[in-house]
């Protein structure tokens, strides 16, 4: 459920990325999560005083679904709206 000119950035990535588009996104996500399975949990929401953005912070946990080793991160999402 995104606008069709979503941009996702991954400026962490490695290497860091752009992916531009509704479709392009949901191909990205897709692959990404044939390779890890996992559980988000929002761990954090910050106040912004743009009504429009949303700042959140979250963490997963799951396993690689190639190797079957562990996977946890943390991750922060800006997130724009209009």
């Amino acid at each position: 459920m995104c606008a069709d000119d979503v941009l996702f950035e991954l400026p962490y990535g490695d290497p860091p990325g752009r992916i531009e588009g509704s479709e392009a996104v949901r191909a990205y996500l897709g692959g990404a999560l044939a390779i890890f399975k996992m559980h988000l949990a929002l761990t954090r929401v910050f106040d912004t005083a743009d009504p429009d953005v949303l700042i959140a912070e979250y963490t997963s946990d799951g396993t690689v679904t190639t190797t079957g080793n562990p996977y946890a991160n943390t991750y922060i999402g800006v997130y724009h709206f209009r």
